[in-house]
Order: structure tokens, then C-alpha cells, then sequence
């Protein structure tokens, strides 16, 4: 196991997700990613995890660790075969490698992905959005509705409850809030560039 960083922060008292980073009291952080807070008042950094295990053949396009509320966790990773596809594989905390079920393919380029109220969204800004419960098979989202008109952005985020699909020429196109796979009306927003 790696020796253990840890750091103590007098008066340490957690996060501040509201202020702007320039006002942040030395008291609070602005941003905690891969940290653990073992006390009160002391932070370190997160042990890694290894598993040791190998994907099929190819290029990897994507991958994300899933997290789920029921405390299942799934890491999927998005491989190109070579072939123009790309695959879609989950990886046990024990390292067994599963196809994920249904066979689901994307054209080959990278891929996105944006996990929201238990969903796993993925996007490569061809193919439809789709998503996975974490059983069974990928789906597409709102099948013939919205999302799928060509609003297939590559890059996916979620802000303010509302899945965000970012396209490369700078359209953001942003779902209904609290409903990641409806648009409604007046959901995209294009930048123009600095005035």
C-alpha cells in the first residue's frame, strides 16, 4: 500500500462551494478531488486501489468509474476494436472484464461520459446519447425525441441539475432541469465569442 500524504489544516471546515475562489476563507477549500478526511481537521490523500486485469485488445476511448446510490460501482471503459467501433466493457472490483450486455457499439472517436440520478450518460457526438442503468443493455435517450435531432454534442456535463451536451463549434444544448433526457424549448445556448 503507498505511504499515506497527509496534511492538517488548523481550523479546517470543509468545502466552500459558494463562494467565488478568490473569497474562500484560508479556513475552506474551494475544490477537494481524490482526498479523505481520516479526523476532523486533517485531510490526505486518497489511497489508489489496483486491480489487475486486461481489456481486449485497443485503443481506449473512454472511461469513467460508476457509482451508484445502491453501492454498486462499476468502472466502463470505451474501447475501439480497430474495426471503426467502439466497445463498451465494465471491470469488476474483483477485475473480471464484462462486454456490456446487448453488444452496444459507437463509432470509433473518443467518447464522454456523465453520470446523473443513478444514469450513466455517454456521447461521442455522432451516435445518439445513451444511457445504462448499470443492468442490461446501453439505450438511447429519447429515442426520435429531442436529444436526437441533432443535438448530439461530444462533450457531456452536468451543471444546476440539467445534463449539458456540448458540440464542438460551441452550441451548449442543456435538458430540462431535474429530467436529463427531455429538452424543451429554448434549451441551447451558443457562444459567440468575447466582446
Amino acid at each position: 500500500m503507498p505511504e499515506l500524504q497527509v496534511h492538517e489544516m488548523k481550523g479546517f471546515r470543509g468545502v466552500d462551494l459558494q463562494s467565488t475562489p478568490s473569497q474562500v476563507p484560508s479556513d475552506k477549500l474551494v475544490q477537494a478531488e481524490n482526498v479523505w478526511a481520516p479526523q476532523r481537521g486533517i485531510i490526505g490523500k486518497r489511497p489508489g486501489t489496483i486491480a489487475n486485469t486486461s481489456f481486449p485488445a485497443g485503443t481506449v476511448r473512454g472511461f469513467k468509474r460508476y457509482y451508484r446510490s445502491n453501492g454498486t460501482k462499476d468502472t466502463v471503459a470505451a474501447i475501439e476494436n480497430g474495426a471503426g467501433s467502439v466497445l463498451f466493457y465494465t471491470l469488476s472490483d474483483a477485475g473480471a472484464v464484462t462486454t456490456l450486455s446487448g453488444g452496444t457499439t459507437y463509432t470509433a472517436g473518443d467518447v464522454s461520459f456523465a453520470v446523473y440520478q443513478d444514469n450513466l450518460y455517454v456521447s461521442n457526438g455522432t451516435d445518439p446519447i445513451r444511457r445504462w442503468t448499470g443492468t442490461g443493455a446501453m439505450t438511447d435517450v429519447a429515442a426520435g425525441g429531442s436529444w436526437q435531432s441533432g443535438r448530439r454534442g461530444h462533450f457531456l456535463q452536468i451543471y444546476n441539475d440539467r445534463l449539458i451536451s456540448v458540440l464542438a463549434r460551441g452550441v451548449f444544448y442543456f435538458s430540462d432541469a431535474f429530467n436529463a433526457e427531455s429538452l424543451s424549448a429554448g434549451t441551447q445556448m451558443e457562444y459567440i465569442g468575447d466582446r
